[in-house]
């Protein structure tokens, strides 16, 4: 007996007769799903919940989903999605959606031939492409990720180089999810035809990845919004109003005994350079990227600069170098003559593995100091300018934050003077710390010496 797939005839769901060697659809279920092994040839596996869907399962191991019906005489395909970017569950709906449509005797895989073929201009992938050089890669050059090719950066009238308008890292995370779970599933969809449900879909996929759904929910709706000042046929954001979780809010803030026990252990020569990298992330409150890929080119005799692409918010940040971050960051400058001052494994490359050194890091400072990441130095060292009395609107600029409101206009050169005495403050405030000296804090409203801070600053921002 010749096997029929089970399938949709006009309307009608057909079930055929198995041979007794042949046993019936099983219910999918989401672990059948995920354990379903690739073979040598292209698989097809029913889901008996479900009439009509099947999964996709080929030799590489990527899996997807199609619907199978009959309508007017003819058997018919419609793909649904890539999993895990269409879940079994979104999968079970789009099914359902489209067993409607054959009822009511429309063609769903017709239908969306014709659509991709009439608007090509209109589909995700082309709006994506649009957002990527009008957006991701504004002020850099816009690499396509289907063709390879390159364009050079937009420039403003007069010909110069425009800012970008978000950090580089930012941008390839952003580009990251579309090209890995946006496009796989929507790419040749009209984009006007995305709906709130096919967002929540899609989204409920990275539910077992760690804040993956707040993050993906924020892209989308970025997109969408951009989108939609641009493109009549997108009349609302499908994305927003979404609800996700919230993202965990992190308050830690290491205590002086847990600055020393930290600081003294960078010390330790396993650390390699991470151990500076650690120290330079105390003084200077950057990010870590921001510093671990600090490049000698970034480098005057009194600041270390980075342009708006080398920074999360894609603001240009000048940090003042004092003499603590001096002696940290000279001798690796005399060690090596990379052009990344905190040299990697490979001599053109920054360091890397930032998991792995900070568990030895962990291991040196056993439970003295726990449950601690990176960035917490970033925010237990503005705690500390705090203490001192650093202004709030000079921490903001020595943290590379801009001010909100009418006055909250950007200007890298905002506050150079005080931004120069906040970081001479902090630094003598870890060293106080890493002594064990007693605080004697003072608040810090005028430099003692006027003309001394007033020449520093002179050489700072001409350097």
């Amino acid at each position: 007996m010749v096997h029929v797939r089970p399938h949709f005839e006009n309307g009608e769901f057909f079930t055929p007769l198995y041979p007794e060697a042949e046993m019936p659809a099983k219910k999918l279920t989401r672990d059948r799903v995920e354990s379903e092994k690739p073979g040598t040839a292209r698989r097809e596996v029913p889901d008996a919940a479900c009439p009509g869907l099947y999964l996709i399962v080929q030799p590489s191991g990527a899996k997807s989903w199609a619907f199978r019906y009959v309508i007017a005489g003819a058997t018919r395909k419609l793909t649904l999605g890539q999993y895990p970017a269409l879940t079994l569950e979104a999968a079970r709906a789009e099914a359902a959606t489209a067993r409607g449509e054959v009822a009511n005797g429309r063609d769903p895989a017709g239908v969306k031939a014709e659509t991709r073929k009439a608007a090509p201009a209109n589909t995700v992938l082309a709006a994506f492409k649009d957002y990527d050089r009008g957006h991701l890669s504004w002020g850099r050059p816009y690499t396509d990720h289907e063709t390879k090719e390159v364009a050079p950066a937009e420039t403003d009238a007069k010909g110069n180089p425009v800012d970008p308008k978000i950090g580089v890292e930012t941008a390839a995370a952003t580009r990251s999810f579309f090209v890995r779970r946006v496009l796989p599933a929507w790419g040749r969809r009209a984009v006007g035809s995305i709906t709130r449900q096919d967002c929540v879909s899609l989204l409920d996929g990275l539910a077992k990845f760690k804040d993956a759904r707040r993050k993906g929910k924020t892209r989308l709706s970025h997109f969408f919004g951009w989108v939609m000042d641009r493109n009549a046929t997108v009349k609302a954001n499908p994305a927003a109003g979404i609800q996700t979780e919230t993202a965990d809010s992190r308050e830690r803030i290491l205590t002086d005994d847990e600055i020393r026990i930290v600081w003294n252990a960078c010390a330790d020569p396993s650390l390699g350079n991470f151990g500076a990298l650690v120290r330079t992330l105390m003084l200077t409150m950057a990010r870590r990227n921001e510093a671990a890929l600090m490049d000698r080119a970034e480098l005057s005799p009194s600041l270390w600069s980075c342009e708006g692409h080398r920074t999360k918010n894609g603001l240009p940040m000048d940090w003042h170098r004092t003499p603590q971050l001096n002696a940290i960051i000279e001798p690796l400058l005399k060690k090596s003559n990379s052009p990344f001052v905190f040299e990697g494994r490979h001599h053109d490359r920054p360091m890397g593995g930032f998991s792995d050194w900070k568990a030895k890091l962990d291991e040196l400072t056993g439970d003295a100091v726990a449950h601690w990441v990176l960035h917490d130095l970033r925010r237990t060292s503005r705690s500390l300018m705090q203490r001192i009395k650093i202004p709030l609107e000079v921490r903001r600029a020595c943290s590379n934050h801009a001010s909100g409101g009418v006055d909250g206009t950007y200007d890298r050169h905002a506050y150079a003077a005080e931004k120069v005495m906040a970081f001479e403050a902090l630094a003598r405030e870890i060293d106080r710390i890493v002594s064990g000296q007693s605080s004697n804090v003072v608040p810090l409203t005028r430099p003692a010496n006027k003309n001394d801070v007033v020449a520093l600053t002179e050489a700072t921002l001409s350097g």
